[in-house]
């Protein structure tokens, strides 16, 4: 391995540029400390959220919030209320589910 990189140093630098900066940010983000979860389900919990929040910041700042909702009501347009049912109904519906 530090045979390939001492022959490409160009490519450790591509790597570190491409790769760690969200690593970073997320960490930053976290105040640069632990975990707070103990359990690796529960810590593959919280990474997932932080790459989420992550993930939604840079759409918001590279596409804005206008396009962004544009983006998500077309491909989930509103539901007129006679599609939705009664609150009633819904809610027999989710206990049903379980």
């Amino acid at each position: 391995m530090q045979d390939r990189l001492d022959q490409h140093p160009e490519k450790m630098r591509e790597r570190r540029s491409t790769v760690e900066h969200p690593f970073g940010t997320i960490k930053a983000w976290m105040g640069a400390t632990h975990f707070q979860m103990k359990t690796l389900k529960n810590v593959s919990t919280e990474m997932a959220l932080h790459v989420l929040a992550y993930n939604l910041t840079r759409v918001l700042n590279i596409i804005g919030v206008k396009a962004l909702m544009r983006a998500i009501t077309h491909k989930f347009p509103p539901r007129r209320p006679e599609q939705c049912g009664s609150a009633q109904q819904r809610t027999k519906d989710a206990i049903l589910m379980r």
